[in-house]
């Protein structure tokens, strides 16, 4: 069976997501490709199955064979028009979902999303989803690796909205002025090498995320493996 896994960004979140679940996966031939350097034209019926890494990317195309089609939910502004436009929409959860959308995802052959949060969601407007989860894929530090120290502060995101930058700021300001923690942001879609990030994560031993919404985030996971506490707003796996 051949299947094609589009993604955004080689080596950032959604093609480690592939990687993850399918890097070992030998019955299939799993190809992933950046939708951004595709045609529009071009020919998908040579695969058997289409995995869209996020349900924009189908948005893009407009595949219109859904029996071909996995579709991946990772957050939840792909469940609600709403929230692209607002992520601090109060109990967003009781949304309903556009009926189009609704639609589109129940004539597909399956839709996975990343956590027990979003499948809720979905399977309240009728839309059954798989859960698979997503981890970090860094290797984990030994515990006695893990030193008793004074707190060093890390976070790493996008400045997207719903990663609510304003919070994550008040933080910063008051950790580092008013406290004199240590604290270091990395902000923006600079792809370090595997040993870098491990090594920027192992400088630190507490993970702040201040997001609205996510779906991991996987960050504040590969950032467990290498031994930090998470503190973290009530999203996505964070749960």
């Amino acid at each position: 069976m051949k299947l094609l896994f589009l993604h955004n960004k080689e080596n950032w979140a959604v093609h480690n997501v592939g990687k993850l679940w399918f890097d070992d996966v030998t019955s299939h031939n799993i190809e992933y490709r950046n939708y951004k350097e595709l045609e529009t034209e071009f020919d998908f019926d040579q695969y058997d199955y289409i995995i869209w890494g996020f349900l924009f990317i189908h948005k893009k195309f407009d595949y219109l064979k859904p029996e071909k089609s996995i579709i991946v939910i990772h957050d939840p502004i792909e469940i609600f028009e709403e929230l692209e436009q607002d992520p601090t929409v109060p109990n967003w959860e009781q949304l309903p979902m556009n009926p189009e959308r609704i639609k589109l995802l129940n004539s597909c052959k399956a839709v996975i999303t990343i956590s027990e949060q979003n499948q809720n969601v979905l399977e309240k407007n009728g839309v059954k989803a798989f859960v698979i989860p997503t981890m970090s894929l860094l290797p984990s530090i030994d515990a006695e690796d893990i030193k008793d120290e004074s707190p060093k502060v890390i976070s790493v995101y996008n400045e997207y909205p719903r990663k609510n930058t304003p919070l994550m700021m008040e933080v910063y300001e008051e950790s580092t002025k008013d406290l004199g923690v240590e604290f270091y942001l990395k902000i923006g879609s600079e792809i370090l090498s595997e040993e870098d990030y491990a090594k920027l994560l192992q400088r630190h031993n507490i993970y702040i995320c201040t997001s609205y919404l996510e779906g991991g985030p996987i960050p504040a996971m590969d950032a467990m493996h290498q031994g930090c506490v998470v503190l973290t707003t009530d999203v996505g796996q964070m749960k």
